[in-house]
């Protein structure tokens, strides 16, 4: 797909009330924010995300590795996966598992039931990873996955992403 085969969107003036868009602009959005110009770089960008995120989940691991990797049968993870115990993406008619979830000695994360409970909901697999990957200074810069494999309290990280869901 190319710039020009963009989908039927509708331009901001289209989606936007005259007093929010007067609103946005009196706050400092420039005015070309909201040109056809703009949608269609918008657009452009988010198809190209959409393909790096897409290209990443491609490179974590199946049902069957991770099966491997916990010593158990494939039906295991999946029955993981359907009770919501383990974070899922399909990639090319293939589930795949977020690595974060797994310990460096195969086992799952502490307290991964009561972490992936406490995500936002709107959070899907990819936006879970970047949380759960990213050091935190509050964790002494360690990523809230490291920190609970290090033995950090799970109520604790439990508690810090409840108060990162109530800002988003």
């Amino acid at each position: 797909m190319t710039m020009t085969d963009e989908p039927d969107r509708p331009s901001p003036e289209q989606t936007l009330a005259p007093a929010d868009m007067a609103f946005a602009i009196a706050v400092g959005i420039p005015p070309r924010a909201f040109s056809e110009q703009a949608t269609r770089e918008n657009a452009a960008y988010e198809r190209w995300s959409a393909e790096v995120i897409e290209e990443e989940m491609r490179g974590w691991p199946s049902v069957e590795d991770v099966a491997v990797r916990l010593g158990v049968h494939p039906s295991a993870v999946r029955r993981l996966v359907d009770g919501e115990d383990l974070r899922s993406a399909a990639v090319d008619k293939v589930t795949v598992i977020p690595p974060w979830q797994l310990t460096d000695r195969g086992q799952l994360l502490p307290g991964l039931r009561a972490v992936l409970a406490a995500m936002p909901g709107d959070y899907g697999p990819y936006e879970t990873q970047n949380v759960m990957t990213t050091p935190v200074e509050e964790l002494d810069g360690k990523s809230p996955a490291r920190a609970l494999e290090q033995g950090h309290p799970v109520p604790a990280i439990v508690d810090w992403i409840t108060w990162l869901g109530a800002g988003s």
